[in-house]
């Protein structure tokens, strides 16, 4: 009995070997056949990618004469069978290498159909003319223009640059069509360490140029502000020094210009700075005659000065804060006694002045505007300025009688102290 039970039992167990290495065939069969199926897949796949390659270049071609033969790709995605096997790619229309598709190690995947619009706006395309488009064919000239359209608008840069029509921009024009600046040049045997004048310079247009310069800057000392910044000096002999260049000239050719140097900063600055200065002698004498101030020791004419240069102080608040003022100070002791009209001496109470006359001008900006205009006024003309433009009174009838009788009174010989108390007292 044990020996027909071992028997059996071996039996069994060979039995079960042989089971188990008959299934082991069974799924070692159908794996075979799938490595053979993917083989074959693989196959197919690169037979498909060698008739792309085919048809890339077609499109290549197709591009180089202006013609995209669009539809055969639309023709051929929506035309045939949607199976796995028939799946195509549509690449851009831009060159691109093709890589190596790895072999894969287990069961392939499904070959999608992939278009990307985004993948096709990052790659640089040429731009199609119109002379291309006529050239194609009535069935893919839709197309065509859809498609350029949307190349235009999202790839090629030079539509966002270049405008379609000078209106579209207000960009300014091109620096190239501006002339060159001229260079200054500087006499034989000028030291670059010496003080700058306008001698300095060869050329005497740009000698010319300078003194424009000079008269322009001295009008901005004398109207608006005799003690600027450094900064502010800069900017105004910079402005000034094109302005005189603005001026017609036969010489200069149009949209010619002499380069702005820090030498002939320098002369503008030095010939301004002394404007002040070249000022202060005239103004001097005209005060000693316009309010009668006495020279000499005497000690009535003393108190007289005294007087007088205290009541101007106090009656004419804002009409002498200027370079009249510092006239006037020289005499407030009652004995004429000369002061440097320097910006160390004056700056600080001129620019107290200054801002006192602007609140003064905002109190009333019209009434104030016409004072200012009418004392201008009568000064120029004092001082003999011509005005523009014929006379609008004439003498006739009660206009002569009236002027006669004022003439009366006068030799002609001195100025008239009455004449101007008057027109001050109408002007206040």
């Amino acid at each position: 009995m044990t020996q027909r039970s071992t028997k059996q039992i071996i039996q069994s167990d060979e039995e079960l070997e042989t089971e188990n290495s008959s299934s082991i065939k069974q799924h070692s069969k159908p794996s075979e056949k799938v490595q053979q199926k993917d083989k074959e897949t693989l196959k197919k796949t690169q037979k498909q990618l060698v008739a792309l390659q085919k048809k890339l270049k077609k499109l290549e071609k197709g591009q180089q004469k202006g013609i995209t033969p669009l539809n055969n790709h639309l023709d051929d995605s929506e035309d045939g069978p949607e199976s796995e096997e028939e799946d195509s790619i549509m690449f851009s229309s831009s060159i691109k290498p093709i890589e190596v598709i790895p072999t894969p190690e287990s069961e392939t995947q499904p070959l999608r159909q992939v278009y990307s619009h985004d993948q096709q706006a990052r790659q640089p395309t040429p731009l199609c003319s119109p002379s291309q488009r006529l050239a194609t064919s009535s069935s893919t000239n839709d197309i065509t223009k859809m498609d350029c359209k949307h190349r235009m608008e999202r790839q090629s840069p030079l539509v966002e640059k270049r405008p379609l029509s000078p209106s579209a921009t207000s960009s300014p024009p091109s620096k190239s069509l501006k002339k060159p600046l001229l260079l200054v040049v500087l006499a034989n045997g000028v030291k670059l360490s010496s003080a700058p004048k306008t001698a300095d310079f060869r050329d005497a247009q740009v000698r010319t140029l300078i003194l424009r310069a000079v008269r322009e800057y001295e009008a901005l000392i004398c109207t608006k502000n005799s003690f600027p910044s450094l900064s502010v000096h800069a900017q105004w002999a910079e402005s000034c020094w094109a302005i005189a260049q603005i001026v017609p000239n036969d010489e200069l050719d149009e949209g010619q210009r002499y380069k702005f140097t820090p030498r002939i900063l320098g002369v503008i600055q030095r010939r301004g700075s002394t404007m002040c200065s070249r000022l202060l002698e005239p103004t001097r004498t005209q005060v000693i005659v316009c309010f009668g101030f006495r020279q000499g020791g005497k000690e009535r004419g003393m108190k007289w000065n005294e007087t007088s240069a205290r009541n101007l102080y106090l009656n004419k608040t804002f009409h002498y804060k200027t370079l009249i003022d510092h006239c006037i100070s020289e005499w407030h002791s009652g004995l004429f006694v000369q002061a440097d009209f320097k910006e160390d001496n004056v700056g600080d109470f001129y620019k107290v002045s200054l801002a006192n006359l602007k609140k003064w001008t905002s109190l009333n900006a019209t009434v104030t505007t016409n004072k200012r205009k009418k004392l201008f006024d009568h000064a120029f003309k004092k001082l003999g300025g011509l005005t523009s433009g014929e006379p609008q009174v004439q003498l006739k009838g009660d206009t002569e009688e009236r002027t006669q009788k004022e003439l009366e009174g006068h030799t002609g010989e001195t100025d008239s102290e009455g004449d101007e108390h008057d027109g001050e007292a109408g002007d206040d």
